[in-house]
């Protein structure tokens, strides 16, 4: 299969490359990361997304590098491509307004990821479920593809693996991953650089913004579920954007005894993103995916069509559900709001 897909990139000349919507870091970097590999080797490539940037990995992008999808702009060229490239999709769903286009462009369609895909939108399949990250799968096709790999092509896909591994700690960050980053690093880039761009650069607003969050943190099942609701209100507040509320979306599963961890944030009106995570025990992608979302075990998202208050109680009662069927426990459900720690 590997060989079948290097062949579909060296035989195609123009090159569309996307990602879900709402992009996070894995998602930017390997766009980024493949996009700088493809142009090396003379296609016409575009990025075309239907999200932002998120603010702190911006310094990864060169001017004009990803455009936002417009349709005016971009539905003419995305039906007359050879290849389009769907990465860290998740599910075809996650497309958001690129659904359409893509769906009835001409050009072959491939999915590259590391998360289960149950859907049957694409042409072809490069699905990697032991790799910590999709940027980590771009590295493979990058070396197959006879690219040199110097800083341009690594740095970004160094912040992808960086992104999806939490920073190297989760069940992802195997020995290839560790040697992977290891030749990343012998290109020339800074992980301290790196570090300190992605993690220490939030503006005071983002960290009180973070600070409630964690004073809302609520409980459910005996404490093994754990939830944070960030509403309309609170970005206005704050005035910071959603993709900068997303600092908080994996603090859930730090307190000692949450299986699972759950945050909802209104995204639009009537429109709240969730994301799931999970220790490992609990498949929290099967629950996405009964919401039309996606991603794998431990880590999981979807886009819900209503407010946070309508997701939360939604959602909750499914997640007990799978809690309980997937480990084999019982417990009613209870939610307390966390009390401020005594000093």
């Amino acid at each position: 299969m590997l060989k079948e897909i290097v062949s579909l990139f060296q035989n195609s000349r123009k090159i569309a490359l996307t990602t879900h919507i709402a992009p996070d870091g894995d998602a930017i970097s390997s766009e980024l990361s493949l996009f700088r590999a493809l142009r090396r080797l003379g296609k016409i490539v575009r990025i075309l997304n239907c999200g932002e940037i998120p603010s702190e990995y911006r310094f990864l992008t060169l001017g004009g590098e990803i455009e936002q999808y417009s349709p005016e702009t971009h539905d003419d060229w995305i039906n007359d491509v050879d290849l389009i490239v769907s990465l860290d999709i998740g599910s075809a769903r996650r497309l958001g307004p690129l659904y359409t286009p893509v769906k009835y462009s001409r050009g072959v369609k491939l999915s590259i990821d590391h998360h289960p895909v149950t859907d049957e939108f694409y042409d072809r399949y490069y699905i990697c479920l032991e790799a910590s990250s999709t940027s980590e799968i771009i590295y493979t096709f990058v070396s197959e593809l006879g690219v040199n790999l110097d800083r341009s092509i690594a740095e970004p896909m160094y912040c992808g693996i960086e992104a999806d591994t939490q920073s190297f700690r989760l069940a992802g960050t195997t020995s290839v991953c560790h040697q992977i980053v290891s030749e990343l690093i012998d290109t020339g880039i800074r992980a301290e650089e790196i570090h300190h761009r992605v993690h220490c650069e939030k503006s005071l607003e983002r960290r009180l913004l973070f600070a409630e969050g964690l004073s809302k943190i609520q409980l459910a099942s005996s404490g093994q579920i754990a939830w944070i609701e960030i509403d309309h209100g609170m970005i206005a507040r704050y005035d910071v954007s959603c993709e900068e509320a997303l600092d908080l979306v994996n603090e859930p599963l730090t307190i000692r005894g949450v299986e699972v961890g759950l945050f909802f944030l209104a995204s639009k009106e009537d429109e709240t993103r969730v994301s799931l995570r999970s220790r490992g025990r609990v498949d929290v992608a099967r629950i996405a995916r009964g919401f039309g979302g996606g991603g794998h075990r431990h880590a999981a998202g979807l886009i819900y069509e209503g407010t946070t208050e309508d997701a939360v109680k939604d959602l909750l009662p499914q997640v007990q559900m799978q809690f309980e069927s997937q480990l084999g426990v019982s417990h009613p459900i209870f939610a307390q709001r966390a009390k401020s720690a005594k000093a």
